[in-house]
Order: C-alpha cells, then sequence, then structure tokens
C-alpha cells in the first residue's frame, strides 16, 4: 500500500516555481533535510523549506534536488554553500552510516543548527519527557501535515512526486509498521525538514 497517495501529495504541490533573488525573505526561518547517499551508488537528496509567518507556522517546500557520486566532503562543501545563502535555522540530517561523518562535519562547521534524526536519536521536550523518534514518525508527520488545509505546500517537483509515489507500508508479524521504497532518498530527506516545526521546540541529544 501507499504511505502518500497520489492524490494527496498532487494536492499539497500548489505552485510551479520559486526564485530565490526575488521571494527569499530575511524575516521567515529556513530549513535543510538532507539524506546522505552511499559513495557512488545513490543520490544525496536536499529539500529546503520556508516556514510562513502565520498562526499555523506552515511550512513552504521551495527547493528540492538530488547530486550523485559525491564525497562527503563535497556534499559538506554544498551544504556550507545553501547555508550561506539561506542562514539555516537547522539542518536535518540523516546521521545513519555515512551521515554520522557529514553530520560531524557540520557540526563542527555550524553547531548546533545541525541536528541528526536518525532513527534512534532521544528528544527532550519542554516538560523533560525523553522520547525516541523513529522512521515512522516521520513520515506519519508529514502525512499529516500534508492532510491539513495550508499546513504545507510543495513546489511541483517530478521527482518528489515520483519518490513520495513510491514510498509504501506494511505491518511485520510483530505488529510494526515499515516503511519502504524503491526510489526513497527524496522522500528521506522531505519527511526530515518536515520536522522542522517540532525541532524548533525540542532539545535533541544523543544518547
Amino acid at each position: 500500500r501507499k504511505f502518500f497517495p497520489t492524490e494527496l501529495v498532487k494536492r499539497s504541490m500548489t505552485f510551479m516555481k520559486w526564485d530565490y533573488p526575488t521571494q527569499y525573505n530575511r524575516s521567515l526561518k529556513y530549513f535543510l533535510g538532507v539524506d546522505v547517499a552511499r559513495y557512488g551508488e545513490d543520490e544525496n537528496a536536499f529539500c529546503i523549506a520556508e516556514m510562513q509567518d502565520n498562526n499555523h507556522r506552515s511550512l513552504k517546500i521551495i527547493r528540492v534536488e538530488t547530486t550523485e557520486r559525491k564525497s562527503l566532503v563535497d556534499t559538506r562543501d554544498k551544504i556550507l554553500f545553501l547555508e550561506s545563502k539561506y542562514n539555516f535555522n537547522r539542518i536535518l540530517i540523516d546521521d545513519a552510516g555515512l551521515g554520522a561523518g557529514l553530520n560531524d562535519m557540520l557540526v563542527e562547521k555550524l553547531g548546533r543548527k545541525v541536528l541528526g534524526l536518525g532513527n534512534a536519536k532521544r528528544t527532550v521536550d519542554a516538560e523533560g519527557t525523553k522520547s525516541k523518534i523513529f522512521k515512522e514518525d516521520l513520515y506519519s508527520n508529514a502525512a499529516a501535515m500534508m492532510e491539513q488545509d495550508g499546513k504545507i505546500e510543495i513546489i511541483n517537483s517530478l521527482m518528489l512526486l515520483k519518490s513520495l509515489r513510491s514510498m509504501t507500508f506494511e505491518y511485520t508479524a510483530e505488529k510494526n509498521l515499515k516503511i519502504f521504497g524503491k526510489y526513497s532518498h527524496l522522500s528521506e530527506a522531505f519527511v526530515r525538514v518536515c520536522w522542522a516545526e517540532k525541532a524548533k521546540s525540542l532539545k535533541l541529544f544523543i544518547y
């Protein structure tokens, strides 16, 4: 079964283009979601979101792109270049596997604005409650945002549409939710940048 129904994705893709020189707004907050490839095998994926200044603090996904066959240093430099343009409030990375090395390099340069969102990172909320962020949390949050009117707008991207449509789910014998897809990289970056609002109010630590 598809995790993101095609109709839901298409309904959320509300605009065709976003132009940095004319539409970037210094008074708004920007976020970057990153999924890290294995060198020479997969794609690195990047999603940039602009948080709107409204009651819903809605997100607008304004840029989606991938790179192939890049080293961790190349990927770090690309992120630092994007940071120099957008001055991100948070950079949310899949820090499992090779992503851990990229996360460490970026923390060295950018400090606490870099948040590793691996599947077993613990969070502490304002009340001091500890919990874990799992893959299903990231995906369920993104789907819930898409189902709420006005909560998220997405640039019309065939690459992202393909990725989101490829994501399927099933329940294991132990009744655990399993989410997977043949073209998952952009989806992984997308669900991380959708965590932006929660990341603003959480302190994240590695245990």
